[in-house]
């Protein structure tokens, strides 16, 4: 049986698919040939043969199953804005079924749909036919809860969801007679299509409430993203049934580092600190670089209800208003935060590095540490910049170990440029938000110096971390960052050299490659084209037991260790990691993690789940700003474009807005995908990503989270300008 055939036959009849690390254990095979099994692997996806899903796991392709079979294939259903349906079988959209309005059944947005293969459909504007497929039932609600308006028609209630242009319709049982028309609730999803009846309706969960206020915009977000605020009680039992500062016992037999100068930097508005540094200087000219994270695996063991919690969360969520804690407030607040002047229970990572900054050597022990001080990066900088003052004493105490951290630092960040990390240094957007939650400023945050100092000695920190378990051999929870999608790396490589920008010459690009691609057009005005690009041919980063690269870093061993108050897959570092030095067998180490693989999926799920909420909560933000300036004036720099028109970002403050085809009415435009532009088909403008134009507000929508920009291109000759 060839290698091919192995392959295929391990992922027959598996609807769930198989990761990596699943497929190469089912085969048995060596170590050694583990590279020729996912070389195999990758062809049979390039081929169609085999389906790689958005959750990284792969099986047998299911239109092929279907076509020799005659039989029925499980898809994602996707339903846009602007109406369109299909059936989603993998991370490609060419392979995706198009299905006829006609034809989708009761599926809903995210649902787990059945699907009968047809014949080719008619595209949309004017498209070439594709393959379609028709719903035969729903196999499992992509969505246990939905918000929308709430409407009456007689003595029947229905709940209005609106996603995009178009409005879904949920009949809703149980809503109490007190709850006015258009006001927002929560309901359940309907029920499943069985045997092909009408599935039961939703029902009735919460009411929201009805004043469009600034804090019912996020709580309504965060009800569409199904994240909670509340712990559940058992949860918060735990949490609060420990002392309030570690007991002498727990201190007992960890290291004493109590005596050793070291102190937390965070954000001015930071609310926990889980991570502090230390920096000495060794009698033989190296450096002892510490670095100190809450002992969180302390508190929280393997089963309890605030592990089964932080497991299912998986992470912090940081919003405008508010943040969604991983861990409750007794810990992540209290015993976790790493506060001045008090003991706290740590995890801690030493490293020897040499006169130029490299590890030489790492060890890592529990310990007790005592912070002197807590420090913030605007703080910090200024002093670096003498422009501020630390306390009394500090200069003669706190003073040199900061000098020798911003030298070490500078160390760490030539290493990290000349192995090939990219640095894309976006700045980031942030909102000044009144009492009420109503945004009074938009603006930019840039990365400082004192940020970048953190950042280095946290990256030494997860890269020993993660060496270290590889070479004991035990089992690791890996941040891994796959090479870029081939395909539109050397798509954007081809654009480039018809630019004449230049680059890597197709085929496979390293780290390095990239980062000289984008050194090179550093400060000129195809900047931010290349940047975008770029960054979108490369594929997003996740957690997973399998070794590989994390390529954005250029590191071979990547691991998150620094955060496990706000990430779950840092608490499973630290439970290997304190299991390293009492010489466990890996095996035993394993038994304390558990599935691995089901962890980093689920993990990755809910960052991206976070991440899209954190987004959606700011954009909410940017748009409740915008309401009031409709019909203002802007100077804006393209961010991208699409079919349906391109989006802009105000140059004076960061919000984005889309300028639709339909809404320019000086030419016809066309959208050339080979060359990320917009054409006019008389005139022959061309509008590219990074272009500068004028523009006029016409729209800001809440619901749809979406402002609307109309074309000025040049400076309006009235008093709209802002």
């Amino acid at each position: 049986m060839s290698l091919k055939t192995e392959i295929l036959a391990a992922l027959a009849g598996n609807n769930e698919g198989l990761s990596e690390a699943e497929l190469l254990k089912g085969l048995g095979m060596p170590k050694h040939l583990k590279r020729r099994v996912l070389d195999e692997l990758a062809a049979l996806v390039d081929g169609g043969s085999v389906v790689k899903n958005a959750r990284h796991r792969y099986r047998a392709a299911g239109h092929a199953k279907a076509a020799a079979q005659g039989g029925l294939l499980q898809a994602e259903f996707v339903l846009t804005g602007g109406g369109r349906s299909f059936a989603k079988l993998g991370t490609e959209k060419d392979k995706d079924l198009v299905i006829p309005e006609r034809m989708r059944g009761w599926a809903l947005p995210g649902d787990l749909i059945e699907v009968k293969p047809l014949p080719p459909q008619r595209g949309f504007r004017g498209e070439e036919k594709r393959a379609g497929c028709e719903v035969v039932r729903v196999v499992k609600r992509g969505r246990e809860q939905w918000v929308g308006r709430l409407r009456r028609v007689g003595q029947e209630a229905f709940i209005d969801v609106r996603l995009g242009e178009l409005d879904l319709e949920l009949e809703t049982l149980g809503v109490p007679d007190s709850i006015p028309e258009k006001d927002w609730v929560v309901v359940s999803a309907p029920g499943l299509d069985t045997d092909g009846r009408e599935p039961e309706a939703s029902k009735y969960i919460s009411h929201l409430g009805g004043e469009a206020t600034a804090h019912l915009d996020t709580l309504i977000l965060l009800k569409k993203a199904g994240l909670k605020e509340e712990f559940n009680p058992a949860t918060l039992r735990e949490a609060e049934s420990f002392a309030p500062e570690p007991p002498e016992e727990a201190k007992a037999g960890r290291l004493d580092l109590r005596k050793l100068i070291l102190f937390t930097i965070d954000g001015a508005d930071a609310k926990d600190f889980d991570d502090a540094v230390s920096l000495v200087r060794l009698d033989d000219g190296n450096w002892q670089l510490g670095v100190h994270i809450a002992d969180v695996s302390y508190y929280v063991k393997p089963g309890t209800a605030l592990d089964k919690e932080a497991y299912e969360r998986g992470t912090s969520v940081y919003l405008p208003d508010r943040v969604l804690p991983m861990l409750p407030e007794a810990l992540s607040n209290g015993l976790c935060s790493l506060k001045p002047d008090v003991d706290r229970l740590a995890m801690s990572a030493l490293m020897t590095l040499d006169p130029r900054g490299k590890v030489l050597h790492s060890e890592f022990a529990s310990s007790v540490i005592h912070s002197a001080r807590r420090f913030t990066y605007e703080e910090i900088e200024a002093w670096f910049n003498g422009q501020g003052e630390l306390r009394p004493g500090e200069d003669k105490t706190l003073g040199p170990v900061l000098q020798n951290m911003k030298h070490v630092a500078g160390l760490r960040r030539q290493l990290r440029e000349a192995r090939g990390a990219l640095d894309f240094n976006f700045p980031e957007t942030k909102v000044e938000l009144d009492p009420k939650g109503l945004p009074l400023r938009l603006f930019r945050r840039t990365r400082i110096f004192t940020h970048q100092l953190i950042e280095e000695f946290m990256l030494a920190a997860n890269e020993a971390v993660a060496t270290a378990l590889g070479e004991a051999d035990f089992p690791v929870l890996y941040r891994i960052h796959e090479d870029p999608d081939e395909d539109k790396l050397n798509a954007t490589l081809a654009f480039l050299g018809k630019m004449k920008i230049g680059g890597p010459k197709g085929g496979s690009a390293t780290p390095k490659d990239l980062q000289r691609l984008l050194a090179r057009v550093e400060g000129k005005p195809q900047q931010r084209l290349v940047q975008t690009l770029v960054l979108r041919s490369l594929r997003l980063a996740r957690y997973s037991p399998e070794h590989t690269i994390h390529f954005g870093l250029a590191l071979e061993n990547y691991c998150h260790f620094t955060s496990p108050i706000r990430r779950y897959p840092d608490l499973v570092i630290h439970r290997l990691l304190r299991a390293l030095p009492e010489a466990k067998k890996p095996a035993q180490a394993k038994a304390l993690v558990g599935d691995l693989v089901g962890t980093g999926e689920q993990s990755s799920v809910m960052e991206r789940k976070a991440e899209a909420c954190e987004r959606e909560c700011l954009k909410a933000k940017q748009v409740r700003y915008m309401q009031s300036r409709v019909g203002k004036a802007y100077a804006a720099t393209v961010t991208s474009v699409a079919q349906f028109g391109f989006f802009c970002e105000i140059d004076p403050f960061p919000a984005e807005g889309l300028v639709s085809m339909a809404s320019m009415s000086d030419d016809y435009y066309d959208y050339d995908p080979e060359n990320y532009c917009l054409v006019g088909a008389r005139k022959k403008r061309r509008i590219n990503i990074g272009d500068k134009l004028w523009v006029r507000v016409k729209r800001a929508d809440w619901e749809l989270l979406q402002v609307d920009f109309e074309a000025l291109w040049s400076a309006p000759n009235d008093l709209s300008v802002e």
